[in-house]
C-alpha cells in the first residue's frame, strides 16, 4: 500500500491496529516499570505513558471539532492507575476516529498552529506514525518484543521518509532528532524509527551517552513556510508552514489528559502547552 493508494477509511484501520497494539504494550507495564528509562531522553516510562495518554485525549478532542482549544491538550494531574488511563484514553480516541462522519471533518491541532486546518485523514496519519513510533519506545523501555504487521510497517515508510530532516532538526525545528543511518538491509521497524531519530540498537546507545540528543523535540520553534511540504498535502496546509509551532517536551507535570476530559470547548486563559503532538 502506498500513500497515494491509501483511502481515509485504510488509514483509520492502520491506526487503530497500532493503537491497539499500544494498549497490549503498555498493559505488560507494572508499577516498578514506570521508572525505566525510555529512548525519548530524559523521559520514563510513566513520562512516556502519561504523555501518550494526554494526546490520545486532544486528538478526541479534535475529532469532535475542539483542537483549537489547548486546554484539550494539557496533562492533567497523575494518575492513580496510569496503565488504565492509557487504555481508556485510547478507548476514546478510537470511538472517535471510527464515527462514520469524521473523514468529512478537518482537524484544528493547536499545538501545531493556530489557524491551519488539517483533512482528517491527514491528521489522522500524523497519529498514526506518532503511536507507531511510541509503540517501539514502550517495548524497547520493557524490553519486550514489538512486532507490528508488515503491511503497517510499509504503509508508514513513506509517512516517516516525508518528514523533514537535517539542518531543521538540529535547529530544534523538527519533533525529532536527525535520522540516524541504518544498514543497507535494515528491516522497516528499523529504518522507521532511525528516519525518526532513534536508534534500533537502543539501550545499547543510550540517550545523554553514544547518541545524545533524544527523538523528543526540546525546543519551541515556528516553521518556516518556504521549508517544502509533506508530499501530498494540501496547499492551504503546507508542511511545515508559517505559524505552525512545535512545543518543547518538558518533563514537569507529566499527566494523563484529564484536561481534556473536563475543559469546556472554547475556553479561554489556556496554559501554553509543554508537549508536542509528534515524537
Amino acid at each position: 500500500m502506498t500513500t497515494e493508494s491509501m483511502t481515509g477509511h485504510d488509514i483509520v484501520d492502520l491506526d487503530a491496529r497500532v493503537v491497539r497494539g499500544t494498549v497490549a504494550l503498555v498493559t505488560q507495564a507494572g508499577p516498578a516499570d514506570l521508572a525505566r528509562p525510555t529512548p525519548c531522553a530524559g523521559w520514563t516510562l510513566g513520562d512516556l505513558i502519561g504523555h501518550m495518554t494526554t494526546q490520545h485525549y486532544g486528538w478526541t478532542a479534535a475529532a469532535a471539532g475542539h483542537g483549537a482549544d489547548l486546554s484539550c491538550w494539557q496533562p492533567g494531574p497523575p494518575a492513580a492507575d496510569p496503565v488504565g488511563e492509557y487504555a481508556a484514553a485510547a478507548g476514546r480516541v478510537l470511538e472517535a476516529f471510527g464515527d462514520e462522519a469524521v473523514l468529512g471533518r478537518e482537524f484544528a491541532l493547536a499545538e501545531l498552529s493556530p489557524v491551519l486546518r488539517f483533512p482528517a485523514a491527514q491528521a489522522i496519519g500524523f497519529h498514526f506514525i506518532d503511536y507507531l513510533v511510541h509503540g517501539w519506545d514502550v517495548a524497547r523501555s520493557l524490553g519486550v518484543a514489538y512486532q507490528p504487521e508488515p503491511g503497517v510497517l510499509a504503509a508508514a515508510l513513506p509517512i516517516a521518509r516525508a518528514v523533514p530532516d537535517g539542518e531543521l532538526r538540529k535547529q530544534g525545528l523538527v519533533p525529532f532528532a536527525p535520522g540516524l543511518r541504518v544498514a543497507a538491509r535494515a528491516g522497516l521497524l528499523d529504518q522507521i524509527v532511525a528516519m525518526l531519530g532513534r536508534s534500533p540498537a537502543w539501550p545499547e546507545l543510550r540517550p545523554g551517552h553514544a547518541v545524545t540528543v533524544g527523538p523528543c523535540a526540546r525546543n519551541k520553534r515556528t516553521w518556516s513556510s518556504s521549508v517544502p511540504g509533506w508530499p501530498g498535502r494540501p496547499r492551504r496546509a503546507p508542511w511545515p508552514a508559517g505559524d505552525v509551532r512545535w512545543c518543547c517536551w518538558r518533563r514537569s507535570s507529566p499527566g494523563t489528559g484529564a484536561a481534556a476530559r473536563t475543559a469546556p470547548p472554547g475556553s479561554s486563559g489556556a496554559p501554553t502547552p509543554t508537549r508536542s503532538t509528534f515524537g
